[in-house]
């Protein structure tokens, strides 16, 4: 093949895979008056993931693994350009990641400007969910997975393999600690982490291989749409190998972004002016703390600035009469249960959002009565979530202790992220 049209590799000892994963796309706007992702997230992908105890293991075991990783790609990038459709690959290398942990990463090999095309990978070398769903994504993967005749074989050979895509996704958790008496006490701080994690662990008794799939959908799908404008998921080779920012504190910024439908395919373009050489990078779209972590397998152990940190309130119900009224102007999401109620801050606390109707209905207007309720609410949501703080100090024993440390982390930098939205309406409600 012609040597310019090839993807080069500069593997370099590196592992032959990553842990996070792609971005997905979403009508959900910013909250206006406060702060969205400032000027731009910095990866960070050491914070709960274990590759960083592989790259610790002795030169030769980096190097056979580096020898694997260019076998690996150059079968895929093979396969790739004999598929109708691709393009951009002459403009790519895939190389060891600039970030800590990052596996492998895709870079520049020739500059780019605003808004040009970086790569596309067409429909056809797309593997896409029956219904747009998670779940028909996962088993479109195992059938095609099993098929011998599979056209999608180097793909699969390019995977990591089950147990080392995203280790800390709730459903690579050890079997004890994925009951919701663990998880509902580790996240006892967060409304919202318990909900998400909750609805992620449904599969938990799936097999094996089923929660395999999923976890791989998970943290490796895209959202394409469709000619009437539905989500459709989609694995996409190549593309998912590009290492993504979360929006943290510190200074960054992405230099992609992806869009796809079926017609077109999967498309890469550049955000911003690209030089050679430069680490191609996009962003994680919409995701709070808890959805990061319950989507991806890891959550920074640094503070994130994300303008969709959605921590729950919640608001029980006491008369008939008002639970019959909530039920005609609330959405499934608004209840925890029969008789209690989940709020979003800052997203349901708009003027004229559906916390202040609720509210209102209950003081019969008086604007003093309302305050006073929100006031309580969000005090009982900031003291669960210091005290689960305190108790996610204490250290850890028995089986999986290590593992269940981890989780310990993660969960309290979960709470650091929300804490301040919390605290944040609080101020605005007595100013």
């Amino acid at each position: 093949k012609d040597a310019q049209s090839r993807v080069m590799l500069c593997v370099d000892g590196v592992l032959p895979w990553r842990t996070n994963s792609k971005t997905t796309s979403s009508s959900r706007t910013f909250h206006f008056g406060r702060k969205p992702f400032g000027f731009g997230p910095r990866c960070l992908l050491a914070a709960v993931c274990p590759v960083v105890v592989y790259q610790r293991r002795g030169k030769q075991r980096l190097v056979a693994f580096a020898r694997h990783s260019r076998g690996l790609c150059e079968a895929l990038l093979e396969w790739l350009q004999d598929i109708p459709g691709v393009e951009g690959l002459g403009g790519l290398r895939v190389g060891q990641s600039t970030y800590e942990a990052g596996g492998l990463g895709v870079f520049a090999a020739k500059d780019f400007a605003a808004g040009e095309l970086v790569c596309r990978v067409p429909r056809e070398a797309l593997l896409l969910s029956g219904d747009g769903g998670a779940e028909s994504l996962a088993e479109a993967y195992l059938r095609e997975r099993s098929s011998p005749s599979s056209p999608f074989k180097p793909y699969w050979d390019s995977l990591p393999e089950d147990k080392d895509v995203a280790p800390f996704h709730p459903l690579q958790w050890p079997a004890e600690l994925q009951q919701m008496e663990y998880v509902n006490d580790l996240l006892k701080g967060s409304l919202s982490a318990q909900r998400i994690f909750q609805e992620r662990l449904k599969w938990a008794s799936a097999s094996p291989e089923m929660k395999a799939a999923l976890v791989l959908v998970d943290s490796r799908s895209f959202n394409l749409a469709d000619d009437q404008g539905n989500v459709i998921r989609a694995l996409v080779p190549l593309i998912d190998l590009l290492n993504t920012f979360v929006p943290l504190t510190s200074t960054g910024s992405w230099n992609c972004w992806f869009r796809g439908n079926l017609q077109e395919g999967a498309l890469l373009q550049a955000e911003c002016p690209i030089t050679e050489g430069s680490e191609l990078v996009h962003c994680y779209s919409d995701f709070s703390s808890p959805e990061l972590w319950a989507t991806y397998g890891f959550l920074p152990l640094e503070a994130m600035e994300s303008s969709h940190e959605a921590p729950l309130i919640s608001l029980p119900l006491g008369e008939l009469k008002l639970i019959s009224q909530a039920k005609k102007i609330l959405q499934p999401r608004h209840w925890l249960d029969e008789r209690t109620l989940a709020f979003e801050i800052p997203w349901d606390a708009e003027d004229g959002g559906p916390l202040f109707t609720v509210l209102n209905c209950m003081a019969n207007g008086q604007q003093d009565r309302v305050q006073n309720i929100l006031r309580e609410r969000l005090q009982t949501a900031l003291l669960a979530s210091q005290q689960a703080e305190e108790a996610l100090l204490a250290p850890t024993s028995g089986p999986h202790a290590a593992f269940k440390a981890a989780l310990q982390q993660a969960a309290l930098q979960l709470l650091h992220n929300e804490r301040p939205l919390l605290e944040e309406e609080l101020e605005l409600l007595e100013g």
